[in-house]
């Protein structure tokens, strides 16, 4: 694991790590997800409130295991989400102020959205002196809508993608880069 970083995990992250093993047998597939886990109970891996929100939403479309929604929930929610919307607001005001299009203007459901949290968690943890960096698989700037990845580059945040974060983080992955 690299020394001293702390990853904020975005909903897309926890998606595409799903999508990466979605070959893998239900036993890799366990071993990976508690080892995210075990990393959320430390402190290592953290996420806004607002990624479980929007995990619970996917969820409830789900049938079979879910282990996104599964590992989120069942997380140290003390040290995987340290920080309060409070204590974020001011970040998210001025992520806001800068990126605008990081909300999706077109989406209807009026749920709150992640990105604009996931960015002030990043913000607020490194204006504290941590070193930060953003999971998330969110790439693709539209016309409407701004990605996650452009805001974090924005606001000087860097990004992985998920499979870079579970080799950074030492957790192996059978069908890993080698």
């Amino acid at each position: 694991m690299t020394p001293g970083v702390i990853y904020v995990m975005d909903t897309s992250g926890l998606l595409d790590l799903k999508r990466d093993l979605s070959q893998e047998t239900t036993e890799e597939k366990e071993r990976v997800w508690n080892a995210v886990r075990e990393r959320m109970n430390r402190g290592n891996v953290v996420f806004p409130p607002h990624v479980l929100g929007e995990l619970r939403r996917q969820h409830h479309k789900i049938e079979k295991q879910d282990w996104p929604y599964e590992t989120v929930a069942a997380a140290d929610l003390d040290k995987a989400m340290p920080l309060s919307d409070v204590e974020m607001i001011t970040e998210v005001k001025r992520v806001l102020a800068s990126c605008s299009a990081v909300l999706d203007a077109k989406k209807a459901s009026g749920a709150d959205e992640a990105d604009p949290w996931v960015v002030a968690m990043a913000l607020k943890l490194a204006e504290d002196g941590e070193r930060v960096v953003v999971v998330c698989d969110d790439r693709k700037d539209t016309v409407v809508k701004m990605s996650l990845r452009t805001a974090c580059g924005i606001h000087g945040i860097g990004t992985i993608s998920a499979r870079a974060f579970a080799h950074q983080t030492a957790i192996r992955i059978s069908s890993e880069w080698k």
